[in-house]
């Protein structure tokens, strides 16, 4: 069983790197908890509980995940951070140069099991966000939500999508607490919307989403089952669906820092200088912004605005008690 599942791992991760998909959110998966890096295919693993459940998240370090002037830029190993995991959730942050986010993989319950039993899977799934105080225009899921859309409300649901279950309360309360979106309930969605069948080939369900934040819907441009990655199932199961998103957007690159490029200025020119308008044009971030990433970005400026107005002068000794060489 398990040279099986190794055997499909690699089957599905060279599926995952032909689509083209820089995440990979996996329910049912039984593996053991831990990470993984094979060709280029960073796998993340929340673990099992007794042959049951396990979710993962996967990322293909060679996706561009962006472009600076029209260099590619990928995300590292060194990116990652797992702050939560159990044999249904993985909460993943991930900061990058170019964008911090979260990544949220979860399976809920099914809708045979009690109504109490599930109220407290979801009540426990919103406690995690808020205690590691998710931001929720930050944050992106990829779940089994056991669950149907339920009626639109032209924001977190669209109109298109009607279908209820009783879990659809659930699932609704999570999207208007976190403020997100089903983009496949919406207009931009092409071709059939259903994720699930029944064992018995009776009906289908939309059950399974990726959850966007409400505020960025208007950067999703395009959403679609991905019908050609096989899950190899024995039977029609699950299908895939994935959504695409792609926006401009003004950052101060991170990659660069003073420890890497060493920092160096003139003293004596701070007093003389005229920085005051560089120190101006530094773009203050969102109130939402965490204080980490705020400070990082202000020290930035500040270093880069000395470094420009107050150039060293390279025929000059670099230490003021240093005479000048001569010749």
């Amino acid at each position: 069983l398990e040279f099986r599942r190794v055997l499909f791992r690699s089957y599905l991760r060279e599926q995952f790197i032909s689509h083209g998909l820089n995440f990979l959110g996996l329910q049912e998966t039984r593996s053991a908890a831990g990470a993984s890096l094979v060709h280029h295919v960073y796998r993340l693993c929340s673990g099992g509980n007794k042959g049951h459940h396990g979710v993962e998240l996967w990322c293909n370090l060679k996706q561009p995940y962006g472009y600076i002037k029209g260099r590619p830029q990928y995300l590292r190993q060194s990116d990652f951070a797992v702050v939560y995991y159990d044999d249904t959730r993985l909460l993943t942050k991930i900061d990058a140069s170019l964008h911090q986010f979260w990544v949220m993989v979860f399976h809920a319950p099914q809708s045979g099991q009690p109504q109490r039993l599930r109220e407290q899977w979801w009540e426990v799934t919103h406690q995690l966000l808020l205690d590691h105080q998710v931001q929720a225009d930050h944050l992106y899921v990829c779940a089994d939500a056991n669950a149907a859309p339920g009626p639109g409300d032209g924001r977190h649901v669209f109109e298109e999508a009607s279908s209820t279950s009783t879990s659809t309360p659930l699932l609704q309360h999570f999207l208007s607490t976190f403020d997100m979106c089903l983009p496949s309930t919406s207009a931009i969605h092409i071709g059939p919307r259903h994720t699930w069948v029944r064992p018995d080939g009776s009906t289908s369900h939309l059950i399974d989403y990726v959850m966007v934040p409400a505020a960025q819907f208007q950067a999703c441009s395009h959403s679609q089952l991905l019908e050609h990655l096989d899950l190899a199932n024995q039977t029609t199961d699950h299908t895939a669906t994935g959504v695409e998103l792609s926006w401009w957007t003004t950052v101060q690159n991170r990659e660069v820092s003073h420890d890497e490029v060493g920092l160096r200025f003139d003293r004596n020119k701070i007093k003389d200088g005229n920085l005051s308008q560089m120190l101006g044009n530094f773009h203050v971030a969102s109130w939402s912004t965490d204080v980490e990433t705020q400070t990082h970005d202000l020290t930035n400026h500040i270093h880069a605005t000395l470094q420009a107005g107050c150039r060293c002068d390279p025929s000059q000794p670099k230490k003021e008690y240093v005479s000048p060489f001569e010749i």
